[in-house]
């Protein structure tokens, strides 16, 4: 079997909405706290090229989390979306993975690591920092010398509350540690696209 993914970090990049309910493709949304989000955003506002300063990285931020709640409402079927928390990724990867592998019926786990290439951190080819070249899961701290503004933060803070709410009530989540519930169940021919806030959407189908 083939797996075709593909990305998405911007709400102008899908090309038909009715894609997302496709049989054969399903949806991971993916969403980072919002602090790391926009520090991230400020942080490579001259690559980025769309943001000049902290409401402009807001404004991105709030219209992300928007249409990622708008594209489950659309989808309305948690066998086909999933909700996966950043930081859940980075904190308990085995879990996610597993959860994720459940998901899209996978038969065989996915790895903590992945393969490097040389196209692997290359700007305008998705991440381009130096920490995607570990080829593992691995958690890394937050610049130092930059703080988002209070205000920005607060209102980034209840943006990304009230989607993590929506997407829950509609999507399929990881089990926490407490949770004595089962992983989710994978659905054959069940694809995958992975969309984010400030990280990032993908779509991913499985092909003959």
């Amino acid at each position: 079997e083939t797996y075709v993914v593909d990305k998405i970090l911007d709400n102008e990049l899908l090309e038909r909405e009715e894609l997302l309910r496709l049989p054969r493709v399903s949806s991971i949304f993916l969403l980072r706290d919002p602090e790391r989000s926009l520090l991230s955003m400020y942080t490579h506002r001259i690559r980025l090229k769309i943001i000049s300063d902290w409401p402009d990285a807001l404004s991105y931020y709030e219209g992300r989390l928007e249409r990622l709640a708008r594209d489950a409402r659309f989808i309305d079927d948690r066998r086909r979306s999933m909700l996966v928390l950043y930081e859940e990724l980075i904190d308990r990867p085995r879990p996610c993975l597993d959860a994720l592998g459940a998901f899209l019926d996978l038969r065989a786990p996915l790895p903590l690591t992945y393969g490097v290439h040389s196209f692997t951190g290359v700007d305008g080819l998705g991440d381009f920092s130096e920490h995607i070249k570990a080829g593992t899961i691995e958690k890394t701290p937050p610049p130092t010398e930059i703080r988002v503004p209070e205000d920005i933060l607060s209102r980034g803070k209840a943006a990304y509350d009230d989607c993590v709410a929506e997407l829950s009530a509609l999507c399929t989540t990881v089990p926490t540690p407490w949770h004595s519930g089962t992983p989710p169940t994978g659905r054959t021919g069940a694809g995958w696209r992975a969309s984010s806030a400030a990280s990032s959407p993908a779509a991913t189908s499985r092909a003959p």
